[in-house]
């Protein structure tokens, strides 16, 4: 009976939101815990080297704690594409086939040159 009832709960679903959402939010634990050791990797008021406009000043870093906090997030590419995963799948899945796509070009074409 037991393992009966599994396979009832498996089959509605119920078990794999509840999985998805422990997931969701142990991945959002990890997040605030990552962006709280993050630090720059330049002192303020270092030249960023990124004028791109004749006219201006060339822009200067901040302190960290001038920046907004989303920004520490986006430096590790792999828990950006779990968010995306979460948040919207078939976003997730274009990316993972754009790569795929750049993988099999790039072989081709190193391919090609032998």
């Amino acid at each position: 009976m037991f393992t009966t009832s599994i396979k009832h709960i498996r089959s509605t679903g119920i078990l794999k939101r509840s999985l998805t959402t422990s997931t969701i939010l142990q991945n959002a634990a990890t997040t605030e815990a990552k962006a709280t050791l993050i630090e720059s990797s330049c002192k303020a008021g270092t030249p960023l080297n990124l004028k791109i406009f004749k006219k201006g000043d060339e822009p200067v870093a901040k302190e960290d704690s001038e920046y907004p906090e989303w920004l520490w997030t986006m430096i590790d590419p792999k828990n950006n594409l779990d968010n995306i995963k979460n948040e919207n799948f078939l976003r997730w899945r274009r990316i993972k086939l754009q790569k795929e796509n750049n993988k099999i070009i790039r072989n081709n074409n190193f391919l090609s040159k032998i």
